[in-house]
């Protein structure tokens, strides 16, 4: 896999059990890697875990991995979980302004179409999940 094609972070084993291996990394945004970060108030660092399945039980706590999702992936789940929503609550909006007057209701309704889409992606998530499988490597 190409680096153009797949999303990649260094990160530390943090535990390990028998079917998987979690990792934290530290996630930064674009300002927390500048030169002028000192002086900025706007430091963004977080730190992330992920948690991969994984039979192989060739790592150590403490090791240094490489976390390896491909982009289409991160495609697919931004489409889930960010764009799918918008066009349903835009929708709804559209279509309910023709036949809803009160606006309180309309909006309420549309709120409530979208959290019905979270609950179905949380009904179908270990479906979902398998579809959304990490690679690890050791450096």
């Amino acid at each position: 896999m190409d680096k153009t094609d797949s999303v990649e972070h260094i990160g530390v084993v943090s535990e390990i059990s028998n079917d998987s291996v979690t990792i934290v990394f530290q996630s930064q945004s674009a300002c927390a890697s500048c030169h002028a970060n000192g002086f900025c108030t706007s430091n963004d660092v977080k730190q992330r875990e992920v948690t991969v399945k994984n039979s192989d039980s060739m790592y150590t706590l403490g090791e240094q991995v490489r976390v390896k999702l491909s982009a289409s992936k991160g495609l697919r789940a931004v489409l889930l979980s960010y764009f799918i929503p918008f066009v349903i609550l835009i929708l709804v909006l559209l279509l309910g302004n023709k036949h809803i007057k009160s606006e309180p209701k309309l909006a309420g309704i549309a709120l409530a179409s979208v959290i019905l889409w979270y609950c179905i992606l949380y009904l179908f998530r270990n479906s979902i999940e398998k579809k959304f499988v990490a690679n690890i490597n050791k450096l």
